[in-house]
């Protein structure tokens, strides 16, 4: 039933104000928080995505098996099988690299063999570690094989393990024991990638915080890939969004953005899908951004009003009449 008396309108209206306002101060202050700190990460959010699209959330985070890190090298044997080794020749060469670039670059000519010492250090480390863990970590990347057996064993075994719980819950099992045994190694070799640069440019008297502090190039860490875009934008995303809500500037659009933004965080962890974390409030947050946009709540003490105003009164075109 639609509001037909003035107490009704006076009630949809501070509603619908008091709606604008709260999300939008709710946007607001998630988005200056996050400017403030300045280490946000939606790597967490990708890495524990769950359901259907999980693999395309996942894809946003470098290296996210750590292959790379680890160098793994696949090849096949003369029977076709597939051949697993670690090969740590790419970033050994990386990091002597690094170590000549920051000898040319701090003029250390005089010091190169003590550069290329720091690196020789973090290489014997790195050599170690997979000398040490091989077996651990060939049996972790055939453990593709344990949560890929489903999908190799036809299109039926496929939907059962996908409509029976049990299956199902093992198959999430499998790959959340494979994510949490990758982490110490990866943790330990991103250290070392850590500790080089920053032995080095210590070497040199360049702190961290220093303009001529050299950054090491990092292929796991691409800077062009979509992860740090995000990081960067999410942040002042939320601030703007928040403002223009509160404002009433632009509400439609800003409200459709947000609801956009939410039902991403949303698809990340799917109600219907086991293990899934609670996406309620966010759900709650999303029907209410779409209840603005629809009903063009920035019309209602907002600036909006001026904006409508505005161009409201552009002229329009003069069209002649044909005699």
């Amino acid at each position: 039933m639609f509001p037909q008396t003035k107490s009704q309108l006076l009630w949809v209206f501070v509603s619908l104000l008091a709606l604008r306002l709260v999300i939008g101060w709710h946007f607001y202050t998630e988005g200056v928080s996050k400017i403030k700190t300045g280490d946000f990460s939606a790597e967490p959010f990708f890495r524990s995505a769950k359901g259907p699209l999980a693999k395309i959330f996942q894809q946003f985070i470098p290296d996210y098996d750590g292959r790379l890190r680890l160098g793994l090298v696949q090849t096949k044997s003369e029977q076709g099988e597939a051949k697993w080794s670690l090969d740590p020749l790419v970033t050994e060469e990386l990091w002597k690299g690094f170590a000549y670039r920051a000898a040319r670059q701090y003029g250390l000519s005089d010091q190169k063999n003590a550069v290329l010492a720091i690196a020789q250090k973090y290489i014997e480390e790195y050599r170690a570690l997979l000398s040490e863990d091989e077996t651990e970590i060939l049996a972790y990347f055939r453990g593709d094989e344990r949560s890929g057996g489903f999908q190799r064993d036809g299109k039926y075994r496929t939907a059962v393990a996908g409509g029976v719980r049990s299956l199902r819950e093992q198959t999430d099992q499998i790959k959340s024991e494979r994510a949490r045994d990758a982490r110490p190694w990866l943790a330990d070799i991103d250290q070392m990638w850590n500790g080089v640069e920053a032995d080095i440019n210590a070497l040199a008297g360049g702190g961290q915080n220093s303009r001529s502090y050299l950054k090491i190039d990092r292929p796991h860490q691409n800077r062009w890939t979509m992860l740090p875009w995000i990081n960067r934008c999410v942040p002042w995303f939320d601030a703007v969004v928040g403002v223009c809500l509160m404002l009433g500037l632009f509400t439609r659009a800003a409200s459709l953005a947000g609801a956009a933004f939410l039902a991403g965080i949303v698809a990340t962890q799917p109600p219907f899908v086991t293990g899934a974390a609670p996406t309620i409030s966010q759900t709650i947050e999303l029907v209410g951004l779409l209840v603005l946009f629809a009903t063009c709540a920035g019309l209602y003490a907002g600036l909006d009003v001026f904006v409508k105003q505005w161009f409201g009164r552009r002229p329009r075109p003069v069209v002649e009449e044909q005699s």
